[in-house]
């Protein structure tokens, strides 16, 4: 079971970051269970997951496809 925390906020639409794009090969930084928890990550996980539905190009989205370099196991389980 995930750490991620579902809640009523409005979402929007991130930008992918280019194929080929330097990030993409970057090692990400693993979050902390309280770091998942803050409001700044809640954000973000919904509006990661917001971008998949929208998209409809995919089941899943990595942080750093969308410019971040963070990771976590449990952020979307």
């Amino acid at each position: 079971m995930g750490l991620a925390i579902k809640t009523k906020r409005a979402s929007k639409l991130l930008d992918l970051v280019p194929d080929g794009s330097a990030v993409l090969r970057q090692k990400c930084r693993e979050l902390s269970s309280a770091e998942i928890l803050s409001e700044e990550i809640q954000k973000l996980i919904d509006d990661m997951y917001y971008t998949v539905q929208e998209r409809k190009s995919g089941v899943g989205l990595s942080a750093n496809q969308v410019g971040t370099l963070i990771l976590s196991k449990s952020l979307l389980n």
